[in-house]
């Protein structure tokens, strides 16, 4: 998902090739929203991949 790829250091454009239905804009809000959350999401996103694929 998008935050795991900013987590893992994507880039605007990383993102946007890999979501090509979203605006900059909107992921420059998953931007913000992460920087206002990031102890939260760094939490889910080392959750989510410490889970076993399927």
């Amino acid at each position: 998902d998008v935050m795991s790829l900013i987590v893992n250091g994507a880039s605007v454009e990383d993102v946007l090739r890999s979501f090509p239905d979203l605006t900059r804009a909107q992921v420059y809000e998953c931007l913000a929203f992460y920087e206002d959350h990031r102890t939260e999401i760094d939490a889910l996103v080392a959750e989510q991949m410490a889970e076993p694929a399927v």
